[in-house]
């Protein structure tokens, strides 16, 4: 206390009152440990009558692109929403590169905002601590390496020896912390038997998965069972007792971790395969069955049959957006076919096929239109459609962003007992509704600035002149040359009907 007290002699300017409390698990930290310098840190605010937010992140990353806690409070640094930040070590605040120090440092200064930890202040205005705080980020860079050395020759090692180093375990295991390996979980087994029989009856994945979500059971991650999720699973070498590694090296998140190693996977013959390292859930008869049927099942691409009707390919679902076909039907008239796609639960989407002659009449009173408008506003020379779209997205932007923010401060205000719970409901509840017609308004825009930026008036009208020259000029059914007349105009086309209702068109033109 004596050298806290000393600093703020020396510097009455700093007037603690608000800090952000940020308290990260690292790596080879226990829970307790957590629990620990929360604690240490909490003491610290009631002894110096300073109020907190906090800001708990459980998990490990070097890049503060992994770290979406850290992201939140280096946002509300920047903003100036608090005098100090408090931490129990200055590492803990990141052991990235200096690209990362570098951003944090910058923050920090240009709110003068400080860093307190236990046992010392940081005041990055003052050389000295400037020093340190550089001095500091560059042992604890070595130090996060050195220990991520460790642990990936740890991984490797226990591998060879057959012990389980990769994580989360395979349903239906758990991890046995003594023996360091995996044990047959006896209720997830009965489930996970009721998929390899399922699948080796000849049911597809798509089918057990609707079945699994009917039935109420989740998926090995806690949420709705998918095609992919068994196919996975029924592929995973793993249930057959073995341990497999040196599978791939580095890391596929470049884009977030530019320094990282560049994802590589190895072939078969350099993977490293120990076998006997736990009790099987399924016979290698079973596994080469199981590969066999998947692969049978594999869709095999098909040349698309382009110009199989005027408006081929442009139809979507207004519901999934999935692709609607169309089709001639034995009148002899075009229809639209009723949406086939299933959701998780093997539900139907409910969209409701119709005639293609209704969306045929309604591009050509849409198109009218939009002639009528482009030449009046070439005439008018109203300006850049693409520069007036981008304005105003940008302004929705920072609408978004505003309301964000404000929420955020909502919850953290509630956090700190300045608002009452009431009050902090209502406010988030409007704010969020807020949020939501920002939200649409904003899809509608980029949907124009795609459409803008890709094709100025003068050509659209140029297109829109050949498409009208081509429809009379082409034979009716020449369905390929009409196709393509349709595609140099419209991007696509949403479709939507409920039963005995009328159909909602949606035209997108390019």
């Amino acid at each position: 206390m004596a050298v806290n007290q000393a600093f703020l002699n020396e510097n009455p300017k700093n007037d603690i009152r608000v800090v952000a409390k940020y308290n990260r698990k690292s790596r080879g930290d226990s829970e307790e440990d957590l629990v620990k310098h929360n604690y240490i840190l909490t003491e610290m605010c009631k002894r110096n009558n300073w109020k907190y937010v906090d800001y708990p992140e459980i998990g490990s990353g070097d890049s503060i692109e992994l770290r979406p806690v850290f992201q939140r409070l280096l946002q509300d640094i920047e903003e100036g929403l608090f005098d100090a930040v408090l931490v129990v070590d200055w590492d803990r605040l990141g052991r990235g590169d200096m690209g990362d120090t570098d951003r944090i440092k910058k923050a920090l200064k240009r709110s003068n905002t400080l860093v307190i930890t236990p046992g010392k202040w940081y005041d990055l205005d003052d050389d000295d601590d400037d020093f340190n705080v550089d001095a500091k980020a560059f042992i604890a860079r070595q130090e996060y390496k050195m220990i991520k050395f460790r642990l990936n020759r740890g991984k490797k090692i226990g591998a060879r020896l057959g012990r389980w180093t990769n994580g989360t375990p395979p349903f239906p295991y758990d991890y046995d912390p003594q023996r360091k390996s995996l044990i047959v979980n006896e209720n997830k087994h009965t489930l996970y038997r009721f998929i390899i029989e399922a699948a080796l009856e000849g049911h597809v994945c798509d089918e057990i998965a609707w079945e699994l979500n009917k039935q109420g059971f989740p998926s090995p991650r806690n949420k709705k069972w998918t095609g992919t999720t068994i196919s996975r699973l029924l592929r995973d070498e793993t249930h057959l007792g073995k341990i497999i590694s040196n599978k791939s090296e580095g890391n596929g998140h470049l884009k977030k971790m530019p320094s990282a190693k560049q994802f590589k996977k190895f072939p078969k013959h350099l993977w490293v395969v120990v076998d006997n390292c736990h009790q099987p859930v399924k016979t290698q008869e079973e596994h080469n069955k199981l590969l066999y049927a998947l692969m049978k099942r594999k869709k095999v691409p098909v040349a698309a049959r382009a110009g199989k009707h005027a408006l081929s390919g442009l139809v979507r679902c207004a519901i999934c957006n999935s692709s609607l076909p169309i089709y001639r039907s034995p009148k002899n008239s075009s229809r639209i076919r009723a949406c086939q796609h299933r959701d998780h639960y093997g539900n139907k989407c409910t969209n409701k096929g119709g005639f293609a002659e209704i969306i045929i009449q309604e591009i050509h009173v849409k198109l009218m239109r939009l002639e009528d408008q482009i030449v009046n506003r070439i005439k008018d020379e109203e300006g850049d459609d693409f520069r007036i779209i981008q304005d105003a997205i940008q302004q929705k932007y920072r609408e978004i962003k505003q309301r964000e923010e404000a929420i955020e401060r909502i919850e953290e205000g509630f956090e700190a007992g300045v608002y009452t719970a009431n009050r902090a409901r209502t406010r988030k509840i409007k704010l969020e509704s807020e949020l939501d017609t920002l939200h649409e308004e904003l899809a509608v825009l980029e949907k124009q600035s795609i459409s803008a930026a890709s094709i100025t008036d003068e050509e659209r009208l140029f297109f829109i002149r050949e498409f009208w020259r081509t429809m009379q000029s082409s034979e009716q059914d020449n369905h390929q040359e009409l196709n393509k007349c349709y595609k140099e105009v419209i991007s696509s086309i949403s479709w939507k009907k409920e039963e005995n209702g009328p159909a909602s068109i949606e035209i997108n033109f390019l």
